[in-house]
């Protein structure tokens, strides 16, 4: 670029900067960096985002800073204009094919970024500039409002809140950053938008009141021109705020492995998969430095298969290979643990429902490092089915946690029958703090309590270890200290004993159904037996043709007794019975989950 960090000396310094890079020329001048470092094509949309991004936030926080108060909003509204009506020349002449495809797509998608994007930044500072935002509220409750106002095509009070929420984030409040996924189009640019701006500001967080950041203009401008050195805004957007576990500090210490460095342990990551149980800690510290090369493989291969998952099932074993090697080293590097969420939020559709389970097995495996984004996830997801899943992993990863339990338990008791109440019975559970037995005993005794909240009521329990007792003849449950709670157990459910018992039977079963008559069902002695009084009821002619003693009609054996063919009746043809699935049956597709849970959601 022609514009040096010398030369920028004031906001139109980075303004000037902004719009030479956000040009044709800019951006071709980049293209020939790129070919000449080898960058991969999929990479230059990110990577060209950075410097644009940099320099317009950096534009327009300056000019707040230094300008006088009335020609403050006059000159962002310019700098809005001016980023709303750029417009990118066709592709250059000379450009081979793919180069050209290239520039065509990435300036399209530019062009539809960038406008919304200066628009919420400048709304931001305003926010800021005002007072008009508020950190002691908890900003991705408001968050939320938004992403409702704005799906019901409220777009003005959307925007506004969102701005009131970056200006709270400037000044110290955390945003999640799961609101990139949750949003799509603008409302998406506008949380980029937030998420950019904070990492911009960087080490200045939390800003101090706008009075008081007047006076340290000069300060922040130093600051900004030192940032062009290191321009990776966007890289890791939770790396500032996630308090990692020591593990997984230094785990994100070394580069990553490059593909010739993975083909070697490619086949001992397959051969790892063979195992059912996580690696224990011994384990893991006998691995050494394989143990850190075996997760960064993993974790970094998932991406590549996502998008050929549904296409190609090889690439779909592949892909759950590596989050099944996640989820047995118990990795607890943030590359890894964001990736899992990913997959179980869906947010990429060709994920099947096996990758999805693996990856909230992994989840539950990698325990407290994990809690932070689960946490968020839980808390502020409006992808139901998603959320759910990771509702049962946060019960998990949060055992111990009073923030865990306090929230899951204001949430089971606040919520209704008719909402999502019974939502929070399993992960409550799933804490095993015994503090919760009295909860759902309670919860046992409401009136309008229906079979499947029963159900998962009592699954809870028993996941708690508490014993009780269940009558199937009156339909009553006494667990002891609580009582006896009539006409609440479900019709087919079983306590865990029950259903080994009845497993054990259907085994034994199993075994002397192997001894039987392949055709009738007999025990091998028996078939002696009727072979005697068989001999009463036909005769066998010299070809061994069994036949009427009466009549010397051929006969037939059916359903246990002899019939003349004549008397044969043609069996209709039936139409195949397919067996309906109960809500609280395992599911059929293999996942280990109740078939509510699973693909019977929304039925």
């Amino acid at each position: 670029m022609n514009t040096s960090a010398q030369s920028i000396k004031d906001w139109q310094g980075w303004f000037d900067l902004f719009r030479e890079i956000y040009s044709t020329s800019g951006f071709m001048e980049f293209i020939d960096i790129a070919s000449e470092d080898n960058e991969e094509n999929w990479d230059w949309m990110p990577r060209y985002m950075i410097p644009v991004q940099t320099s317009l936030c950096s534009a327009m926080l300056t000019a707040c800073l230094q300008l006088p108060p009335d020609q403050i909003e006059k000159t962002l509204a310019s700098m809005v204009k001016a980023a709303t009506d750029q417009r990118f020349d066709k592709s250059p002449r000379g450009l081979k094919k793919k180069l050209k495809e290239l520039y065509q797509s990435i300036t399209r998608e530019l062009t539809r970024i960038v406008p919304p994007m200066s628009e919420m930044v400048a709304a931001v500072l305003k926010s800021y500039m005002r007072d008009n935002y508020d950190v002691t509220e908890d900003v991705n409750l408001k968050m939320r409002q938004a992403v409702s106002l704005f799906s019901s095509r409220n777009r003005a009070e959307a925007f506004q809140i969102v701005s009131q929420a970056g200006a709270a984030v400037l000044c110290g409040s955390h945003i999640w950053d799961g609101w990139l996924s949750e949003g799509s189009g603008e409302l998406e640019t506008w949380v980029l938008s937030i998420i950019v701006m904070r990492n911009v500001v960087g080490s200045l967080l939390p800003l101090q009141s706008y009075a008081e950041m007047r006076l340290k203009a000069n300060d922040v401008a130093a600051m900004l021109l030192a940032s062009l050195a290191e321009p990776e805004i966007i890289e890791d957007v939770n790396e500032s705020e996630t308090d990692e576990s020591d593990e997984s500090d230094e785990s994100d210490e070394s580069e990553d492995p490059n593909e010739d460095e993975m083909v070697p342990y490619l086949d001992e990551i397959a051969q790892m998969c063979l195992r059912t149980e996580p690696f224990t800690d011994d384990e893991i510290k006998e691995m050494g430095d394989k143990y850190d090369l075996y997760g960064k493989i993993a974790a970094q291969s998932i991406a590549p298969f996502m998008s050929l998952a549904d296409e190609d099932e090889a690439a779909a074993d592949v892909m759950r290979v590596f989050v099944t090697t996640l989820g047995l080293l118990r990795y607890p590097a943030l590359q890894s643990i964001q990736m899992l969420i990913l997959l179980v939020s869906r947010v990429h559709d060709q994920i099947d429902d096996e990758t999805i389970s693996e990856a909230v097995t992994a989840l539950k495996r990698i325990g407290p490092p994990a809690l932070p984004q689960v946490f968020d996830f839980a808390r502020y997801s409006s992808r139901e089915v998603a959320r759910a899943d990771m509702l049962t992993v946060l019960g998990v990863v949060g055992r111990g946690s009073e923030e865990v339990f306090d929230y899951l338990l204001k949430q089971f008791t606040e919520a209704t029958w008719l909402g999502d109440k019974i939502d929070y019975a399993l992960p409550l559970a799933l804490t095993h703090d015994p503090r919760v037995i009295g909860h759902i005993a309670e919860a046992l005794h409401e009136p309008s309590l229906d079979e499947d909240d029963a159900w998962e009521l009592l699954d809870a329990l028993q996941e708690l270890n508490v014993t009780f007792y269940v009558n199937h003849d009156n339909r009553s449950v006494n667990i002891p200290d609580y009582g006896i709670i009539e006409d609440v157990l479900p019709t087919d459910w079983r306590t865990r004993k029950e259903l080994d018992e009845e497993a054990e039977e259907e085994d034994e079963w199993g075994e002397d159904w192997e001894s039987d008559d392949p055709e009738t069902g007999a025990d091998e002695d028996d078939l002696d037996d009727d072979d005697d009084d068989d001999d009463d009821e036909v005769v066998y002619d010299e070809n061994g043709v069994p036949r009427c003693p009466g009549c010397g009609a051929e006969m037939h054996y059916v359903d246990g007794s002899w019939v003349h063919e004549e008397d044969l009746v043609e069996p209709k043809s039936k139409k195949p019975q397919i067996k309906p699935v109960g809500r609280n049956d395992p599911c059929p597709c293999g996942s280990g989950k109740k078939y509510k849970y699973c693909h019977g959601r929304g039925e």
